[in-house]
Formats: structure tokens, C-alpha cells, sequence
């Protein structure tokens, strides 16, 4: 079997963005391919003192973007009620 890593950025804020992980298995024998697992990384964009430094925002092109960006926001807002 053959592993697979997709990765996306999904949405950009002002000193960090979300990473949409997915990864499937690829078996060699059908071609089919499984997921196995899925994860969302939030990255923080630090300059060499370790504090946080604004990026440039994404341009959401297509719908899949869009989509994925507005996915990002609402899980934002369920964090914050943690």
C-alpha cells in the first residue's frame, strides 16, 4: 500500500491560517484509495523573537475556497466558546 497527503490552506487571518490534512491509502492492487484520517492545523506565523507577524490574506478564487473558508470560520467560532 501506498500512503497519500493532501494538505490545503483554508483560510488566512491576519497571523495565522488553517491547514486542511487528509490522508488516504492507496492500494496498489485495485488502485482504490481509503481515508484513513483527517486533521485541521492552525498555524501561527512568528518573526525570530517568536511574536506573531502578519501575513498576506488569501484570495478565495474558486468555490471549493470559499467553501472551505467558511468551514474554517465556523469551527474558529466554536473554538472560541471553549
Amino acid at each position: 500500500d501506498k500512503v497519500l497527503i493532501k494538505a490545503a490552506i483554508n483560510l488566512v487571518k491576519t497571523t495565522s491560517m488553517e491547514i486542511g490534512v487528509r490522508i488516504e491509502i492507496i492500494h496498489p492492487d485495485t488502485g482504490m484509495h481509503d481515508h484513513v484520517t483527517s486533521a485541521y492545523m492552525v498555524l501561527i506565523a512568528v518573526d525570530t523573537d517568536m511574536k506573531p507577524i502578519k501575513i498576506p490574506p488569501m484570495k478565495l478564487r474558486t468555490p471549493l475556497q470559499k467553501k472551505r473558508a467558511e468551514a474554517a470560520e465556523k469551527r474558529i467560532e466554536k473554538r472560541k466558546k471553549f
